[in-house]
């Protein structure tokens, strides 16, 4: 779990877009556990093709698994907009993106 102001975090939510957050394997393969079976009480299925795992950089490779489908590992992904890595949100990536709409803008303005 990562601990936010204070509060633990496990899951960030935001209508069709989740994200499960721990840096401990068995908590996490058990968080996608759970996914499952609660698709599978419910009549739907996650996007496993949609999802990726982040490692912290001290962990070895491991899988996991989300329908009995192994999820890719990479070194970042981007939710709702916003770039995070294995540390948290990426403020250069976040910057980069900014600047590059503010030119986009910019240049139509010229």
């Amino acid at each position: 779990e990562v601990n936010l102001g204070g509060h633990s975090l496990i899951s960030l939510l935001y209508a069709d877009d989740n994200s499960l957050v721990d840096t401990w394997v068995r908590r996490m393969r058990r968080y996608l556990s759970v996914c499952d079976s609660y698709a599978e009480q419910h009549g739907f299925r996650f996007a496993p093709n949609k999802s990726e795992v982040i490692l912290p950089p001290s962990m070895p490779p491991v899988d996991f698994h989300l329908h009995s489908v192994r999820l890719p590992i990479v070194e970042n992904f981007k939710y709702l907009g916003v770039f995070f890595g294995n540390r948290g949100i990426e403020i250069d990536s976040q910057i980069a993106k900014v600047e590059g709409q503010v030119n986009a803008v910019m240049s139509t303005l010229r």
